[in-house]
């Protein structure tokens, strides 16, 4: 009994390795067949997916995305500023050290404008020389405005220009200097804007964009999906479209820092206006006030007499029509006084008065009778 009970066992016992043993095969052979066909089917997958793009690419080419023209793009804004493209190459891609410069580092961006407002006497020769004066320091005229070419009826000229001008930045006070030589200058005012930050924190974004610019080419590159790739290729135009705003903004700033603009207004006088202080004590004041009240009673008498002998012809005018219309109107009156006087003398003489009734007798004289 004994040796039949190992027996079983043992026999027992192989057929269950030998289960585990058939059930491990197949396991395997799933495996394996599982993989054979994952496989097939993704390099199935990748081949169609990549016939796919390749048809589709010409169409992109035509209709969409143009990779070509922005790579050319790409190249003329290396050529159009060379010192931040190179910056941006060089540029490391930790975030610390792609921080703000040092500000020590930093050349002072600044844009500088002056206003004036001159008189002169000689408007014809000041024109000229304040043309030339730009010229010959290396400017230009960005806008001019000549108005009046003839005297007033006051006998004041009334002639006005206005000059918008570009001078380099390091040459502006001498320009201004040979502008107010030989002119009466009334107003004077000047104005600096520092845009150091505003202008490194652009060119700092521009860095940025150039190099997310060159990592999206790398990913172009590599993309292998068609969906990953038109994905890239959006955000790739959108990054350019930014790139080319700024490279605008930072050759706008560069010029206006270069080129200061000087705004000009020209007024022909025959006699230069005085330039007077505003009084300050009391005694001043009253002393000005009394001038300028005097001053300008004369200057309206003046006016008043000015005007009267402008206005007298035509006033000569107006009496004289005037006087017509009153003679004839007195003629007419007359004429019409005559005509009822004459009808009045008429109509008595064809109709004499009624005879006068005789007087009735009075009562004393009956009486008596």
């Amino acid at each position: 009994m004994k040796n039949k009970r190992t027996l079983l066992t043992a026999l027992a016992v192989l057929m269950a390795a030998a289960m585990l043993l058939s059930s491990c095969a197949a396991t395997e052979q799933m495996t394996n067949g599982g993989r054979d066909f994952y496989d097939v089917t993704v390099k199935d997958m990748v081949v169609s997916e990549d016939s796919a793009y390749v048809q589709s690419a010409p169409s992109m080419m035509e209709g969409g995305f143009n990779y070509a023209a922005d790579k050319k793009s790409e190249a003329e804004y290396e050529m159009m500023m060379p010192e931040t493209t190179a910056a941006a190459s060089k540029a490391p891609s930790s975030p610390v050290e792609t921080g703000k410069p040092d500000p020590s580092e930093q050349t002072r961006k600044i844009i500088k404008t002056v206003s004036l407002e001159l008189q002169t006497l000689n408007f014809d020769k000041t024109t000229k020389d304040i043309v030339a004066l730009t010229e010959s320091m290396g400017g230009y005229v960005e806008n001019s405005y000549v108005s009046g070419s003839e005297i007033g009826y006051r006998g004041i000229v009334q002639r006005h220009a206005s000059y918008t001008l570009r001078v380099p930045a390091e040459k502006i006070d001498a320009f201004v200097s040979g502008v107010s030589a030989d002119v009466n200058v009334l107003n004077k005012r000047e104005n600096a804007d520092d845009i150091t930050e505003t202008y490194y924190d652009a060119k700092a974004r521009l860095n940025s964009l150039l190099i997310q610019e060159e990592r999206l080419t790398e990913m172009l590159k590599d993309a292998k999906e068609l969906q990953y790739m038109l994905e890239v290729e959006r955000e790739l135009a959108n990054v350019r479209y930014e790139i080319e705003s700024y490279y605008s903004r930072l050759r706008r700033y560069d010029s206006q820092v270069s080129m200061s603009t000087v705004s000009i207004s020209l007024y022909e006088v025959v006699e230069y206006e005085e330039v007077i202080e505003p009084p300050k004590s009391f005694g001043e004041k009253m002393k000005t006030a009394v001038t300028n009240s005097w001053n300008n009673f004369l200057d309206d008498g003046e006016d008043f007499l000015i005007d009267l002998v402008y206005a007298l012809p035509g006033l000569l005018i107006f009496a004289l029509i005037v006087a017509v219309i009153v003679l004839v109107i007195r003629a007419l009156i007359r004429r019409s006084r005559r005509k009822r006087m004459e009808r009045q003398k008429l109509y008595m003489a064809a109709c004499p008065p009624p005879a006068a009734p005789a007087e009735a007798p009075k009562p004393s004289e009956e009486k008596k009778e």
